[in-house]
């Protein structure tokens, strides 16, 4: 339905095709989906990207539809605003703790694994806290994926830190996982032996 524009002459002509689209389709999914990709073009596709403008589009959209597809997928690109851009940290930790109230209201899975995810890689690039990172990644984790190569990444985070944290077991089996879904990853040598290294201590 959306194609990035790739001049700034399209992007304005995107965004009042996508405007009137919303004005005109009001709550079903084809108005949800122009609100949602008006606030994506003024967050990453203009030359001077309106940042507040992609915020309030993003939070009117989760605020307003709450479990619908739409919505929740704004709050996950509502955080990457609230946590990445602009210069300042201060204040970080507050607003962690606000999304991750916000996040708890999520109901479609793979908006909660995102979210999950999202939050435990934030409290790891901002070295605020390992444990809270632990807790968010294993809860993304936790959520089934229909398509486990996908999630690589996010299992051999599981397992470095649960091996850091001494939950031995579930850095086995985040490991193993991650053989069983990263057929052709030049890691698997590597994890394979500090999966046996771990079934040795593990006995």
């Amino acid at each position: 339905m959306f194609q990035e524009p790739k001049e700034e002459a399209n992007t304005m002509r995107a965004k009042k095709l996508l405007d009137h689209l919303f004005e005109i389709n009001g709550n079903d999914d084809v108005g949800l989906a122009s609100a949602y990709y008006l606030a994506r073009i003024n967050h990453k596709h203009l030359e001077e990207p309106d940042l507040e403008s992609a915020r309030l589009g993003y939070r009117y959209l989760y605020e307003t539809y709450p479990g619908r597809f739409f919505g929740e997928l704004a709050f996950l690109k509502f955080i990457l605003v609230e946590l990445y851009e602009g210069d300042s940290k201060d204040g970080l930790e507050k607003r962690l703790m606000e999304l991750e109230q916000r996040g708890e209201k999520l109901t479609i899975p793979e908006m909660r694994r995102g979210f999950h995810r999202s939050m435990g890689e934030a409290y790891r690039v901002f070295e605020l806290s390992d444990e809270k990172a632990y807790i968010h990644l294993k809860a993304a984790y936790d959520i089934e994926a229909p398509v486990p190569e996908t999630q690589t990444e996010l299992m051999l985070s599981v397992a470095e830190l649960a091996e850091a944290m001494g939950h031995i077991d579930v850095a086995i089996s985040a490991m193993e996982d991650f053989l069983r879904a990263a057929k052709w990853d030049d890691r698997k040598e590597s994890v394979a032996l500090r999966l046996a290294g771990l079934r040795t201590r593990s006995r």
